[in-house]
């Protein structure tokens, strides 16, 4: 090799290392098998399914253009909330396409570096006369997605409210509608995307106060060696502009 060609050696492999030296350790897949990263199929705008089975969503997006840029092949599965946590506790996939950090989840996983963020609120029906905040709702009832940082937060820092878990956020905006408790805790875009799909578009109330701003990383399961490593150097590749916007 000459010299003036041991600048462009280094450069290429250390471009290429991080690609074909994952996968070589004990959890992790076989060499050139696809990442299995797993996403909520219902959690619009994030993630879902388009009615051909087609896996969409700003995260969706965001990992392909991972993958592309960093030549490491994924495979999207699309599973509920609840069982893409079993599966990545079983170590059936390498990733989750993003979540919050919390203490639970800590114990069992690690997170990226960032790549979004995300707003909570509490959404009212629409007819109420004053839309209080939490800590002057004592007693009232707050409905919440169940499992998610939003359940663990609330239970954790507002002793005050009943909180309610859910499963469908289709039923539980109906029940909301019925007068079967106070509010809802939600992301406000996936909330804001539920609404429209079932065409309640000003029939809800967001308060002004907004209870959370939480980074989303990507969760991995302990065990999976170097894995964090090749993704935060995968995510710290791609251009600022095409980064998701806050």
């Amino acid at each position: 090799m000459t010299l003036n060609r041991l600048p462009l050696t280094i450069f290429l492999l250390a471009i290429l290392l991080p690609c074909f030296c994952y996968a070589q350790e004990k959890d992790d897949p076989p060499t050139g098998q696809p990442l299995k990263v797993v996403f909520i199929k219902d959690n619009a705008p994030f993630s879902l399914l388009l009615p051909d089975g087609t896996p969409t969503g700003l995260y969706v997006e965001f990992w392909q253009l991972w993958s592309k840029t960093n030549h490491i092949p994924i495979k999207f599965y699309p599973e509920t909330f609840a069982n893409a946590m079993v599966g990545l506790r079983n170590h059936e996939y390498d990733f989750h396409v993003g979540l919050f950090a919390n203490d639970q989840r800590n114990e069992w996983g690690e997170f990226s570096i960032p790549f979004h963020q995300v707003e909570t609120g509490v959404f009212f029906r629409g007819n109420q006369q004053q839309y209080p905040n939490l800590s002057d709702m004592a007693g009232k009832t707050i409905a919440v997605q169940d499992g998610t940082f939003q359940h663990h937060y609330l239970v954790k820092n507002h002793p005050q409210l009943k909180v309610l878990a859910f499963d469908d956020a289709d039923l539980i905006l109906s029940q909301l509608l019925n007068n079967e408790f106070d509010a809802i805790a939600s992301e406000i875009p996936y909330l804001n995307s539920q609404i429209a799909k079932m065409g309640l578009r000003g029939v809800f109330k967001l308060s002004s106060e907004k209870l959370l701003t939480n980074d989303v990383r990507a969760f991995i399961p302990k065990g999976k060696a170097n894995l964090k490593s090749v993704i935060d150097t995968g995510i710290k590749r791609i251009p600022a502009d095409k980064v998701i916007a806050a």
